[in-house]
């Protein structure tokens, strides 16, 4: 039972500021929304991934951004299956393409697995917060919106109007009625009304939306020892020496096999990396800094995947206790499948595998192929695999097994909404 009134938490929410939101403690007490609703983590077992049936397989792709004819000829390509294959996806599936409804049709209504991606996040958040600014004060909210998008859409009608919408919506901001100031005071600081992202939260269908709110960030499979997230992570915290003992990579595990004393590392990974547990981290970074922070930036620093591989390039086993030297650390490897960097294209290394291949970009959409029978054996990064030949459409995947890439042309995307969206979009 609601002991409060809309009204009074709306006020109370404003003189706290809109920080206050992101605080779990003060939303849950004053009853006010969660608009991130962060899932965390996910994990699929070898069983649910029906890696063991000799005719089955994983088909991860990469970042789809509402190209849905593109997905269905990728689907076709590889002659999806989808009562033996197993389909997952690298989040950034619902924005900047026209066919972001056809896009979450298909994957809500045959329950594919994947994870959240940064644009993803941003209509989760967006319709979080019309679904709590609409039903506030009896759709006084509701109607101040209303209203608003009602100027916005009439105004980009006039001829010769080319003002841009962080412009126009300032212009509103100041030129408001005193009664209005109040709503325009429940937009997060950053947030940007009328976007790509904006646009697609107003127009979700329930079933889509609790879809996008069902992905995690992280998805593990732990038996293939992959991590499947949109931006990235990272092998240990880079503000303390790689080689400390509270670095999940430079301490034996908890285990009493190899296999539990990998799922037992990798959980590590996720939980004892502060940057791991951060979400906006992982659906965003793109580099790590000289000064160790986080960047989004794809010219400065050095790209997460770097640190990655070569972190994962000095596990030696659990057996290797010899740091002094900057020689094997005591783990074996793991591989992370990601997305969010289109610029990089088709991002191949031994323990990492980029899939962003820039399809609403006019370029291509690419699926990486799990074969099977697929096996594992506890190898270090040394480990030669001598059983494949290297092709540009094979690559090594796991301890010792392949992996088959597949890529599809994609239309380029033209018109003003789709360029006006680029020029807003900044994720």
């Amino acid at each position: 039972m609601r002991l409060l009134s809309d009204t009074f938490l709306l006020s109370l929410a404003l003189w706290l500021g809109p920080g206050v939101l992101a605080s779990p403690l003060l939303r849950e007490q004053l009853d006010l929304p969660d608009l991130s609703q962060y899932v965390p983590h996910g994990s699929l077992s070898g069983k649910q991934l029906h890696l063991g049936d000799s005719a089955s397989r994983a088909i991860i792709v990469g970042d789809i951004h509402g190209m849905y004819d593109s997905l269905q000829r990728l689907l076709r390509e590889v002659h999806y299956n989808p009562t033996k294959d197993t389909l997952l996806h690298v989040g950034d599936i619902s924005t900047r393409g026209p066919q972001y409804h056809s896009v979450l049709t298909f994957l809500s209504s045959h329950n594919i697995s994947g994870v959240r991606g940064n644009n993803d996040q941003a209509v989760i958040e967006w319709r979080a917060w019309i679904e709590w600014i609409t039903r506030l004060e009896k759709g006084a909210g509701r109607r101040w919106l209303e209203s608003l998008e009602s100027r916005w859409a009439a105004d980009r009608q006039e001829p010769g109007f080319e003002m841009e919408v962080e412009e126009w919506t300032e212009r509103q901001k100041h030129k408001c009625k005193k009664q209005h100031r109040r709503w325009w005071k429940t937009i997060p600081e950053g947030w940007q009304l009328f976007t790509d992202q904006y646009n697609v939260a107003r127009a979700l269908v329930p079933k889509h939306y609790e879809y996008l709110r069902s992905l995690p960030v992280v998805l593990h499979l732990p038996s293939e020892h992959t991590f499947i997230v949109h931006g990235g992570l990272l092998p240990y915290d880079p503000t303390r020496r790689e080689t400390s003992s509270r670095q999940p990579l430079a301490r034996v595990p908890h285990g009493s096999s190899i296999p539990a004393l990998r799922k037992s590392q990798e959980r590590a990974i996720l939980h004892d990396i502060k940057h791991n547990t951060d979400p906006w981290v992982v659906m965003n970074i793109r580099s790590v800094l000289n000064n160790n922070t986080i960047s989004r930036s794809k010219e400065e620093g050095t790209p997460w995947a770097d640190i990655w591989n070569r972190a994962m390039g000095r596990c030696g086993g659990y057996g290797a206790h010899d740091l002094s030297r900057g020689s094997d650390l005591p783990c074996l490897p793991s591989t992370v499948v990601y997305g969010h960097t289109a610029s990089r294209g088709l991002d191949i290394s031994r323990w990492t595998v980029g899939l962003d291949t820039g399809c609403v970009y006019g370029r291509q959409l690419t699926a990486m192929v799990i074969q099977t029978p697929h096996q594992h054996k506890a190898s270090t990064a040394d480990d030669e695999d001598e059983d494949f030949p290297e092709t540009p459409a094979s690559i090594p995947f796991g301890d010792s097994g392949r992996a088959r890439l597949v890529s599809v042309p994609c239309p380029s995307q033209e018109g003003e909404d789709f360029m006006t969206a680029q020029r807003v979009l900044t994720m």
